[in-house]
């Protein structure tokens, strides 16, 4: 039942076939992993682009903020009380004019 001549055939048939079998495993791994690194990069690509987004409306919104307190420190408006500086300044005079 086991003589050579019928076990030397299938072994050798066995071994190929392992050969081709490991082969088509080892592509389809590379496969699933590829499409799974592309789809993560997709993923990481588009919340890359909403933070950047984020960040770009961020900064025009403090960009905005600082040129609105710029404004008003230029035009004679104290930035926490909202008066003129120059009316404040007067009646200081006033006041200590009259002690």
């Amino acid at each position: 039942m086991f003589e050579p001549e019928f076990i030397i055939p299938v072994v050798a048939f066995l071994i190929t076939l392992l050969i081709v079998l490991t082969r088509h495993q080892r592509a389809m791994a590379e496969l699933i992993h590829s499409t799974h690194n592309a789809q993560q990069n997709v993923a990481t690509a588009t919340e890359m682009q909403a933070l950047r987004a984020e960040v770009a409306s961020l900064r025009e919104s403090m960009n905005a903020t600082l040129i609105h307190r710029d404004d008003d420190r230029h035009s004679g408006l104290h930035p926490q009380l909202g008066v003129n500086s120059a009316a404040q300044t007067t009646e200081d005079v006033r006041v200590q004019g009259k002690a």
